[in-house]
């Protein structure tokens, strides 16, 4: 019996698809007391939280005995740190070796992506004019919300305006103009201090569609991912748009979900050692159009690794079959 407990108040096509495919769909809006007072009086056997920490009531919610057995999954990739969680749901291609140390919940590694994705529809490329991205530039996307770019990152971005001058990296605005205004700050601080002089390398697209977001991809030269917290549907979107990610994977599984991505599509070779490799890689991308088209067809190829996989599922269904049969244990690592 799946129940699913709803407790936004603004609905969304992914909502009401997970609520038609539930045998019991239950809504509450409103503080954490509430909320928790009708998850108690389900009864449940198991809760599963998508995502601790993306709100207030989640976190408050996490620290409250509400089942027999509580799970925490990868929505919010950082462990919650509550002994009232039992399991973190995680993607075993994510994470690495010492994962286990890393959280305070048993790990629960699950195959491939951790979940199953449905393949995105095709991209049909459309101009570069339309989203006003020069022609005759090489353009290095940076996707990522703006408040997820490290300033590690940054030393990256000037390297490679350092060294390709026909360079321009696109970004996407942030979700206020005082976070976009103080992005560009730090760039301009940046590129002054690197000595670097501004010549219209940097460009600030608008939020837009996802329609609109993946035909700026498949019009951009190369994807630059972020160090300590990579790309995640951003990835998969580029991916989807056949755009070649460069990746420099992080300690954390936050910081590896793109490589977890390349592994899987069969393109190991943007997966970068090292900060220098990162920026040679990019760049031979950037330059290559032969290279880039090579791995661009690959990519398309190995898409079937990462979208409507059933393993994911079926591995979830039989570690909660366990859970049930085990009850909470603490302090080993469960892979299924």
């Amino acid at each position: 019996h799946l129940c699913t407990l709803f407790t936004g108040g603004v609905p969304d096509p992914h909502a009401e698809a997970l609520a038609q495919a539930s045998d019991e769909r239950v809504s509450v809006v409103g503080p954490a007391e509430e909320v928790a007072r009708t998850a108690k009086s389900l009864a449940l056997d198991i809760l599963v939280f998508p995502d601790v920490g993306m709100t207030n009531n989640s976190s408050l919610l996490a620290n409250l005995r509400l089942a027999p057995l509580q799970c925490a999954a990868w929505g919010h990739p950082v462990t919650t740190g509550s002994r009232f969680i039992d399991y973190f749901l995680s993607c075993g291609d994510m994470e690495p070796a010492d994962a286990a140390t890393h959280y305070r919940e048993e790990l629960v590694l699950l195959p491939g992506l951790g979940t199953r994705y449905p393949r995105p529809p095709r991209v049909e490329k459309a101009e570069r004019d339309r989203s006003g991205l020069p022609r005759d530039k090489r353009i290095y996307l940076c996707p990522q919300l703006l408040h997820k770019i490290h300033p590690d990152t940054d030393a990256l971005f000037f390297e490679v305006l350092a060294r390709d001058d026909d360079a321009v990296l696109v970004f996407f605005a942030g979700m206020t103009s005082g976070q976009r205004q103080a992005f560009l700050d730090r760039l301009a601080a940046g590129m002054k201090l690197r000595g670097l002089p501004p010549r219209q390398q940097i460009k600030v697209l608008p939020l837009m569609s996802q329609r609109d977001f993946r035909q700026v991809m498949s019009v951009s030269d190369v994807m630059l991912d972020t160090l300590h917290w990579s790309g995640g549907s951003s990835s998969l979107d580029a991916l989807a748009s056949g755009l070649p990610i460069v990746t420099l994977p992080g300690r954390f599984m936050r910081g590896r979900q793109s490589a977890a991505m390349l592994r899987l599509v069969g393109v190991e070779e943007l997966i970068a050692r090292d900060a220098e490799e990162y920026v040679e890689i990019a760049l031979r991308v950037a330059r290559d159009p032969a290279y880039r088209e090579s791995l661009s067809s690959r990519i398309g190829e190995g898409l079937p690794q990462l979208a409507d996989r059933s393993e994911p599922i079926e591995a979830l269904a039989a570690a909660f079959e366990r859970m049930v049969s085990r009850g909470p244990v603490h302090g080993h690592r469960m892979v299924v």
